[in-house]
């Protein structure tokens, strides 16, 4: 295995000293898949001698796995069955409705830890940049999957589809596909899954009219970003004729080489050109007024306009035609010829990438939107110069899984759960000017950017966690001199044989030495409880903390509800009904 493999040590019971204050305190802020797969090897590497706390902004745990994964693919939902399990070990704990930014700072979580591990993900988006973007029944893809998968800030999102024929996509991306199979899949089915109520009603009363989704792509079929399986998911709908022009299926010689080493590439372009001669040779023997509703497939397609009624709501989309071009620098890269069309559409749906946010006191790349990091360990000089820089960490901003302003509605729909009280943190109890405190790690989207599947996170997080465990090893948390804790532990036996320490659970590592006193005393859970149960005292019932039991109860009132549906599960959308749900049954 090479050094972004997770060290498989437990650390024995008799490593550390015995007083419970002593033990490993970790906060993991953000419970979706890098939150959950980075506790599960948490407290693999260190047995029980950890105690790790999860933090989410929202009542409900399991972030995109929850609210950003299509409600047809339920299958790919029972990873939650494996992250329940890792919740309900003695040596975690869930704190829902606990806001990174508005219940509690960075600079807390530091002094109540030996570390934080930032696992918040990306809710925000990338923009096209060009004008009429703001128009009206134009949404970032993030915000309508938010809407139909029930998230609390999508709830009310402005989505309109009365007078909707044609639909636009920027992006062919497997969130853009799962957009536009939302739209053109059949009803019954659909209202059989675990989609938000209001958006079922919604689509089923004003969505018929779709008869034309449009999915655009500044490149090739060649170079599109979907995976097969979503791919032939989305073409093999039923009553759809698939689209695609033949002169933009047709390959260069530097096509051909991009699908000869990549399969996946081969597989996706001929998925495409399959579906597309199947529909029209199905149009040319029975007419082409059987199939009820059309993809197309708009590729070297690249925005360039929102075009806008008298009303101020979308009516098509202006895009420049472009082709692919070697670059110096850049290889391959998309270019206009400066010739100009027209795509009607009536809904524009924009997916280009997802953003993370930036955070008071946390370091950022803007550039990159994410945490400057090495293999997920946040280098303590920038750790120290941001929270330098942001000595009061204020309530008012906490972007920490905060939705962006929609730029037309500027989202006055807001819950009463994002009217952060302008309570200063600083002020509070158990709130520190010392710029001492846990280390600071990252993990997930935040940490690499938004790229890969869900399980690509169980990798991203056996790196970051191996960067915890060198630390521990090393004595490098709070209260020990830099390489005082190594315990005696060679450099041969840190990196040894991977698969010959997993093969046996007794084979464990022990800290030695100076490595019992590198453990400062951390308040951990007791310490966060206390500082929000003060808070609590004084911002009222919307925030009260929801625990994984809490989390249960809502789990089981959903499944009930959607039994009684005929669907999955009724998703409570609300947090206050959510909280109301909670609090009802505890």
């Amino acid at each position: 295995k090479n050094g972004a493999a997770l060290w498989v040590c437990r650390l024995s019971t008799q490593a550390l000293p015995s007083s419970s204050d002593q033990n490993l305190k970790f906060c993991i802020v953000g419970s979706g898949p890098a939150g959950f797969y980075t506790l599960d090897r948490l407290l693999k590497a260190f047995g029980s001698r950890i105690h790790v706390d999860v933090l989410d902004r929202l009542p409900t745990p399991f972030g995109l796995v929850r609210s950003g994964v299509s409600p047809d693919h339920q299958d790919t939902k029972n990873v939650i069955n494996q992250f329940t399990a890792v919740a309900r070990d003695p040596r975690a704990s869930f704190y829902g409705n606990v806001a990174l930014g508005r219940d509690v700072s960075l600079q807390e979580l530091r002094s109540l830890y030996h570390g934080v591990v930032l696992a918040y993900g990306a809710e925000s988006d990338k923009k096209l940049g060009i004008p009429g973007e703001g128009g009206r029944n134009v949404f970032s893809a993030r915000e309508f999957v938010w809407w139909y998968n029930g998230h609390p800030d999508g709830k009310h999102l402005p989505v309109d589809l009365r007078g909707v024929s044609s639909v636009a996509v920027c992006g062919i991306g497997n969130v853009a596909l799962d957009c536009a199979r939302v739209l053109l899949h059949p009803l019954d089915e659909l209202a059989a899954t675990d989609i938000a109520a209001h958006a079922m009603e919604h689509i089923r009363e004003h969505g018929r009219g779709i008869k034309d989704v449009h999915l655009l792509a500044r490149r090739g079929p060649v170079q599109a970003a979907c995976t097969p399986k979503e791919l032939k998911e989305l073409v093999g709908l039923p009553d759809l004729a698939v689209h695609a022009p033949p002169a933009q299926m047709e390959v260069s010689v530097a096509d051909q080489a991009e699908m000869k080493k990549t399969r996946m590439r081969r597989r996706v372009y001929d998925l495409i050109k399959q579906a597309a001669e199947g529909a029209s040779s199905d149009q040319s023997s029975q007419g082409s007024g059987d199939k009820q509703r059309h993809l197309h497939f708009q590729f070297y397609r690249s925005p360039k306009e929102v075009l806008l009624d008298s009303e101020g709501r979308v009516s098509g989309v202006r895009v420049e035609v472009t082709q692919l071009a070697d670059v110096e620098g850049k290889g391959r890269v998309a270019v206009a010829t400066g010739r100009t069309e027209v795509i009607p559409a009536q809904l524009l749906l924009v997916s280009i990438g997802y953003r993370s946010l930036a955070l008071p006191g946390v370091p950022f790349d803007d550039g990159r939107a994410v945490v400057p990091n090495t293999s997920g360990r946040v280098p303590m000089e920038l750790v120290e110069a941001a929270a330098a820089a942001c000595p009061e960490e204020s309530s008012s901003s906490g972007p920490a899984g905060a939705i962006a302003p929609h730029p037309q509605q500027q989202h006055e729909h807001h819950h009463p759960h994002q009217q952060q009280q302008q309570q200063s943190l600083e002020s509070s109890p158990g709130s520190t000017n010392s710029l001492s405190g846990g280390r600071l790690y990252v993990v997930g989207w935040l940490k690499r950017g938004p790229s890969g599947i869900i399980g690509t996170n169980a990798v991203d997080a056996d790196e970051t966690v191996s960067c915890i465990v060198e630390d521990v090893l090393n004595g490098l948390l709070q209260g020990a001199p830099p390489g005082s804790g190594n315990g005696g532990i060679s450099k041969e036996q840190q990196t040894g044989n991977l698969e010959a320490e997993s093969s046996s659970s007794s084979s464990s590592r022990d800290l030695r030495g100076d490595a019992k006193s590198a453990l400062a005393t951390k308040a951990g859970s007791q310490g966060l409880l206390a500082l929000l149960a003060n808070r609590r005292s004084q911002a009222g019932p919307d925030h009260q903390v929801v625990d994984f039991a809490g989390w249960e109860r809502l789990d089981a009132t959903e499944r009930a509800a959607g039994q009684q549906a005929g669907k999955v599960r009724q998703k409570v959308v609300d947090v206050e009904d959510m909280l109301k749900v909670v609090h009802a049954g505890a």
